[in-house]
């Protein structure tokens, strides 16, 4: 019970316009829980020291924010899918979950998103092994014309995936 309050919490009060935090849906699960609406706010500025700093808050506890980022993939706003990627790799959280989101914004119609998409990948490492065929055609550019970054990106993220 106590995890569906918590996924509710975190996918679906905030689409409702209203400040929920995890805590006040699971009070005794997490002590100081960052606002929703905060973490938003946070991943669309363009203040990077802000953004850095939100991502430190939310570093202890990675599985419960995990959710939050892998619905924000999928935000109208660029930036905000582009941010929550970036946490997501210097989260480092390899959960399947995760994993198969980042996958799927790697055909985000943006090169930032799918840049930060293909570095999250490679920074989670050998959790995110499922992703190697992908990223091994996006680095030989394969039959996508993908921009040099992307390319890089996934260069590196297959080594760092492999071990290498």
């Amino acid at each position: 019970m106590r995890l569906v309050l918590l996924l509710a919490s975190i996918l679906l009060l905030p689409c409702c316009g209203r400040d929920v935090t995890v805590a006040d849906a699971v009070p005794d699960a997490v002590p100081d829980a960052v606002p929703d609406a905060e973490i938003n706010a946070a991943f669309a500025s363009t203040d990077k020291t802000r953004i850095d700093a939100m991502i430190e808050r939310l570093r202890p506890r990675a599985p419960i924010y995990a959710q939050l980022l892998i619905a924000n993939l999928s935000h109208a706003d660029r930036w905000v899918r582009e941010c929550s990627a970036h946490a997501m790799g210097d989260l480092a959280y390899g959960h399947e979950a995760a994993v198969d989101a980042l996958i799927k914004a790697f055909d985000d119609e943006d090169d930032y998103v799918r840049w930060k998409a293909v570095r999250a990948l490679g920074l989670i490492g050998p959790a995110a092994k499922k992703a190697l065929p992908l990223l091994e055609v996006a680095a030989n550019a394969g039959d996508r014309d993908e921009v040099e970054v992307v390319r890089a990106a996934a260069q590196v993220a297959v080594r760092k995936i492999k071990g290498e």
